[in-house]
């Protein structure tokens, strides 16, 4: 939960609202089956080996349901079986006169068809999904493995419990990365007892034809170093990408926002009795179940206690942990044996489902002897660069300046990861990263944290895209310059509010990013729900208007055209930015000239790597700074960014994210509403209040909403967009591989 708030509300130089440009509507074949459909591929390959075939009208019919016979051709179609029509049918109800009949015995024959007992088949039945499970895993010779007692059932899905006991184990199976022979829906859920589509049939099948590849690597590089790898200690996007196969815990979220459980049994819900709300008391509680037998990458079981140890740790103002909102409501928990949480909440929180504390969860054999001794070792141990999660993938090395590698965790639980390796190389200078794409050393960039737009129009004119696929992805990434509201200068709202009026925002865009960037007009991305659709048109370029005010104010200027403040000093603003990427060079050039020119202020830009800019962030020792927050449809009341209790200061061991230092009452009064309600007209109506005050107070100075570019070398299979900042692109990366040519 910690590490999904650290990224929700996270400083972040990036943008991960993501969504493929639009396909052709239908490619060469049935017009039902159009070029962007999910299982095209696998469709267009089975009917070119005669495994499947269309209908007499021309469709294929991809969502039409499939019978247990029809399955049985298919499969003995596609292995390549004889008929077989012995004299005595196996079956009653499939005797020698039925179609299926040389097809059902050949597969009874090849032992991947058992029927239902009782001498019965059921040929005319629907096969479910959790029997397509079975009967693949058998045609696989993975039957025993799927029966083996030490098997930890695991489908991480919203309805897994559905799954009958008989199923479970080819179930679990079918969802690994070595098989993935079926997919989830968009809710997560893998529907065990809903008949199987033809697509569906079609796609598992050629799984079974064209498994995945195991082996290879994938080389990615980031503009940006994270400062450590302990994930309660900072929010950096490129910290989130690098652990999205590393770390783990019991929930986790869809790039669409929905959350579905993976180390845990189901995610918390009022429906099943195990999130308890008292509406009148403002408490709450819920009930955790986590899986026996996950293990951390040192080999040490995961259990309750890592949880109550993780919450503890955060909770000490001596741990510079980047928020403990969430964990700071946790009233107690209880541990009623080593795989169940009880969690009194004493306030109320929409993060609760989010994982059992709102911490995470830590090793506590490694790091609670380091913070029994002295809290604060914690934020210098030897985890910060050598940590021990849960997740399919571990640290192998971290070269300071040049790269991190993950290989495989041995001790993972559900089924190894199938690249061997990952390479996140740093890249400070985008350019130089175009010119690594186009030499063929690396398999990607991170989205958004990479190559820019006029970059990547550079690159396709280039030819990069014969090897290459290049996204232009949406994002809920907020470009924005945040203003230290303590300095002297930037704590006059006049001063603000100059500047905004003072920016062509929309020129910037054209000139910068080729006019695809949307404008800003606060925290919240409009197609959201929360959106305050009355901010729009607020602060149009009008240079007179920004004079206006800073004369009404007492700025002067003097006979250099410099703006004097009323404290008689000139006006200087220092905006610090990602050292060597160029884009954001580029926007503060472009801020120099406009300020500048039509306000007499002097604007200089202050290059600077990661670590030491997140220093001035949290100390407060900066005037204002380029980079992105992250939006997200459950992270709508930006109470880390705005509440005053969520200001960094040595009391509170520099915990929160309010770099801005905004205090204003009203922003306390309705992001504490907002944060401490479950109910979503309540929040929504709280958000657009939130939004309508930020924008009048401008703690910072709102530009635009990313698009976010990702290149993606051709071949690579599983590589998903997320479409939030919950999650990281490396999201799902164990189901990764590079398809055989």
């Amino acid at each position: 939960m910690k590490k999904l708030l650290a990224v929700v509300l996270a400083l972040s130089m990036v943008l991960v609202f993501f969504a493929v440009r639009p396909a052709p509507a239908s490619a060469a074949g049935f017009p039902d089956v159009p070029a962007n459909y999910w299982a095209k591929k696998q469709i267009d390959y089975l009917v070119s080996k005669g495994v499947v075939k269309g209908f007499p009208d021309g469709t294929f019919k991809p969502e039409a349901k499939v019978t247990r016979e029809q399955f049985a051709k298919m499969i003995v179609v596609a292995k390549g079986l004889k008929l077989y029509k012995p004299s005595t049918p196996t079956f009653t109800d499939v005797p020698k006169s039925r179609w299926s009949y040389g097809y059902v015995e050949a597969a009874v024959k090849a032992g991947y068809i058992k029927g239902y007992g009782n001498g019965k088949f059921g040929p005319a039945d629907p096969i479910t999904r959790e029997q397509l499970a079975v009967l693949e895993i058998r045609v696989l010779g993975k039957e025993k493995e799927a029966h083996d007692p030490n098997l930890i059932f695991a489908t991480f899905s919203n309805d897994e419990d559905q799954v009958d006991s008989w199923a479970k184990g080819a179930m679990t199976l079918a969802l690994r990365p070595s098989y993935q022979l079926l997919k989830w829906d968009e809710n997560r859920n893998i529907r065990p007892r809903d008949p199987a589509t033809r697509a569906e049939c079609a796609y598992s099948i050629y799984m079974i034809l064209k498994p995945p590849v195991k082996g290879g690597k994938f080389a990615m590089a980031t503009s940006e170093e994270p400062k450590t790898l302990f994930s309660a200690l900072d929010s950096s996007m490129t910290m989130s990408e690098i652990l999205g196969p590393v770390a783990e815990g019991a929930s986790a979220t869809l790039p669409s926002g929905k959350l579905y459980p993976v180390e845990a049994d189901y995610i918390p819900s009022t429906s099943n009795g195990t999130w308890i709300v008292n509406e009148k008391a403002h408490t709450m509680k819920t009930i955790w179940k986590l899986k026996k037998g996950v293990k951390w990458s040192d080999g040490q079981p995961v259990t309750a206690a890592d949880y109550v140890f993780a919450w503890k740790m955060v909770e000490n103002n001596a741990v510079q942990v980047v928020a403990r909102d969430v964990p700071d409501k946790v009233e107690k928990i209880e541990t009623p044996d080593p795989y169940t949480l009880v969690v009194y909440w004493k306030q109320l929180s929409i993060w609760a489902q989010y994982g059992p504390t709102g911490a995470g969860v830590y090793p506590a054999h490694i790091l609670k002897p380091i913070f029994d001794k002295n809290p604060a070792n914690i934020n210098s141990c030897d985890f910060n660069e050598h940590p021990v999660y849960s997740g399919p993938y571990e640290v192998q090395t971290w070269s300071h300046g040049n790269y991190i590698i993950l290989k495989r965790n041995p001790y993972y639980w559900a089924g190894q990861g199938l690249l061997d390796n990952f390479i996140f190389y740093f890249t400070p200078n985008t350019n130089s990263m175009l010119m690594q794409l186009m030499a063929g050393k690396l398999d990607g960039t991170m989205a958004g944290i990479g190559i820019d737009i006029p970059q990547a129009e550079a690159a396709e004119k280039n030819g990069l895209t014969k090897t290459f696929n290049i996204y232009y992805l949406p994002s809920v990434f907020w470009e924005h310059v945040t203003l230290n509201l303590t300095d002297p200068f930037l704590k006059d709202i006049n001063l603000r509010k100059a500047l905004m009026y003072a920016l062509d925002r929309k020129e910037l865009d054209n000139r910068i990013f080729m006019g695809k960037r949307p404008m800003c007009y606060g925290p919240i991305p409009p197609d959201f729900a929360a959106f305050n659709k009355a901010n729009i048109g607020k602060y149009p370029y009008d240079p007179a208007k920004a004079k206006a005010i800073l004369k009404a104010a007492g700025y002067t200027w003097d006979k250099d055209g410099n703006l004097i403040a009323p404290n008689g000093k000139k006006v200087v603003l220092n905006i610090e930015l990602p050292a060597g990427y160029a884009v954001r060079e580029q926007e503060v050039t472009f801020m120099q000239h406009y300020w500048k020119m039509n306000l007499g202020i002097t604007t200089n830009a202050v290059p600077k790597s990661w670590g030491p800019m997140i220093d001035d962030w949290i100390h407060g020792t900066f005037q204002g700074a380029l980079f992105a927050w992250g939006s997200d449809p459950a992270a709508i009341c930006n109470y880390g960014l705005y509440n005053s209790s969520q200001i960094p200061t040595k009391e509170n061991g520099w915990a929160g994210q309010n770099f801005t230092r905004i205090k204003n009452a009203e922003l306390d009064k309705w992001t504490t509403i907002c944060n401490n309600s479950v109910d979503p007209k309540v929040r929504i109506n709280a958000a657009k209040k939130i939004q309508a005050i930020v924008y009048d107070q401008l703690p910072e100075l709102y530009l635009n909403f990313h698009v976010a570019i990702a290149v993606i070398r051709k071949g690579l299979v599983g590589y998903d967009f997320p479409i939030s900042a919950v999650t990281p692109s490396t999201w799902n990366a164990q189901y990764w591989y590079w398809e055989k040519k």
